[in-house]
């Protein structure tokens, strides 16, 4: 999903690399070297420009590599167009059915 969404933020919407801001998210027990590598070989993004944060709550987590989180700088035109299409998609899957 995240490999999706940055194709369209990248090649329909056309955001700038520099307005792209990962966020990974790690557990306890978790290798940060692997996920971070993980997640910048998933989003193409290089390994500097991530946010590291940890999860302090005691567990570890269901996932392998964390989870990551991808915002948009001065996004939020961006974000009402994706909400648009997300509903107009979900009414015509729903008339079809």
């Amino acid at each position: 999903m995240i490999r999706v969404y940055l194709f369209i933020l990248r090649e329909v919407f056309r955001i700038p690399e520099e307005f792209i801001k990962p966020t990974m998210r790690i557990f306890d027990g978790m290798d940060k070297t692997q996920c971070l590598q993980y997640w910048a070989d998933v989003t193409n993004i290089p390994k500097n420009k991530f946010i590291i944060r940890y999860n302090d709550g005691g567990t570890r987590g269901r996932t392998k590599y964390g989870m990551c989180r991808i915002t948009v700088r001065k996004g939020s035109n961006v974000l009402k167009v994706i909400h648009s299409l997300v509903d107009q998609f979900s009414d015509e899957i729903l008339k079809a059915t």
